[in-house]
């Protein structure tokens, strides 16, 4: 908690201390400006000037100006800080924070930006749970296969054909095994890839057409 409030802080200072030595180094360079018109000659020594008056008044626009940097400095980085309070849902997996800053045309854009990157990351999130929820549905499904034939191959009432049967049956689940086991790789080694030199027309509607009659009787 000492190191969140640290950090809002410290924005806030390093805005104030920014004005504060941009209003002070505007006073060094008017007095430097002014030592050096008296040391030409250009301004006399012993003219009437209202130095302390002017140095006055500067101190006091030094104070005016930072008092109220300070007092709107919260206003001027709530935008900033509303960004970084919505990274860090992000960084811990809440992918459907929305960031609104309306006013400023580059703060609207990050914000812009901002929701884009959450709603790309919310839609990897989906389908990565939907592979793995397939992927694993998938691959238990022929190990089950496996299991069940291999306890049933243990029995001594089994025919020959029977067996051939159930041997087949195995040896069918072991190649869909393999194959899923192929494609998994394939796919990792896609997502590595820049440029993909291989490329072959794919038929669609044919995947589509085949998708359709193999959910149909569901």
């Amino acid at each position: 908690m000492r190191d969140f409030f640290t950090k809002r802080l410290s924005l806030a200072i390093t805005l104030v201390m920014f004005v504060f030595g941009v209003m002070v180094a505007t006073v060094l360079v008017a007095a430097v400006i002014t030592f050096a018109l008296q040391h030409l000659g250009i301004i006399s020594n012993h003219s009437q000037l209202p130095v302390f008056p002017l140095i006055t008044f500067l101190g006091f626009c030094i104070l005016l100006g930072t008092s109220l940097t300070a007092f709107l400095s919260k206003k001027a980085l709530n935008p900033i800080r509303t960004v970084i309070d919505a990274t860090h849902k992000v960084a811990g997996g809440d992918f459907s924070v929305q960031v609104n800053i309306k006013g400023i045309g580059e703060l609207e854009e990050l914000s812009h930006s901002f929701n884009k990157m959450t709603q790309e990351l919310s839609g990897i999130e989906t389908l990565r749970s939907d592979f793995v929820n397939n992927f694993s549905h998938e691959f238990k499904t022929p190990i089950v296969s496996l299991r069940g034939f291999a306890k049933l191959l243990k029995e001594n009432n089994l025919t020959e054909v029977e067996r051939q049967e159930y041997l087949d049956i195995i040896i069918t689940e072991s190649e869909r095994l393999a194959a899923l086991s192929t494609n998994v790789l394939i796919l990792s080694k896609y997502e590595n890839l820049e440029i993909i030199t291989e490329k072959a027309p794919f038929r669609l509607d044919e995947q589509i057409r085949k998708t359709i009659v193999l959910m149909e009787p569901k």
